[in-house]
């Protein structure tokens, strides 16, 4: 420390604060964030729901196994493994019904528990609306899209996309 910094510390250190009342501040509680998430309807991603409008007369096949009729990588199924495999996601007694990993049933209005029994990450993120969107007020009700508002279940990559190009700075284009 300099010399000039040491006499400063020790002027305030003495007698700074001697008849003069500390500054009191009023610190309010925050107003309670909402926890009232509600979870926005998906779209109807899937043209041929319910699933039974096909296989009502099929017996269900567990063996996982290369499908190659309908559901193919280039009739729009395209998730997992090349494989691929409906009962990794849908209940076998019931191919409408879905199921999470660990076989626990999920209703289809609640994508994000079957997704996220095997994407957890991107469950905790969105739970926490760091993945996907979200709309409301910061303390106030708030509305999240589901998984499959923005991913097709069956194929959730996104197609490539052409970047948009940056904004304009001031004064560098016209």
């Amino acid at each position: 420390m300099t010399r000039s910094s040491c006499l400063l510390a020790l002027l305030c250190a003495s007698g700074c604060n001697q008849g003069i009342e500390p500054m009191k501040r009023d610190f309010a509680d925050p107003p309670p964030a909402s926890s009232v998430v509600m979870v926005e309807d998906h779209p109807a991603l899937i043209p041929t729901f319910p699933c039974s409008s096909c296989h009502a007369d099929r017996e269900p096949d567990p063996r996982p196994r290369k499908l190659v009729e309908y559901h193919t990588p280039k009739n729009g199924f395209d998730h997992g493994t090349k494989d691929g495999w409906c009962y990794r996601c849908h209940s076998l007694e019931n191919i409408d019904r879905l199921r999470t990993t660990l076989g626990t049933p999920v209703a289809f209005s609640d994508p994000q528990d079957l997704c996220g029994s095997c994407h957890g990450d991107k469950l905790i993120d969105w739970k926490a609306g760091l993945h996907g969107l979200n709309r409301g007020s910061w303390n106030g009700p708030k509305l999240r899209q589901s998984c499959t508002f923005c991913h097709d279940p069956h194929k959730p990559a996104f197609e490539p996309m052409v970047p948009e190009r940056p904004p304009d700075v001031l004064g560098e284009r016209t």
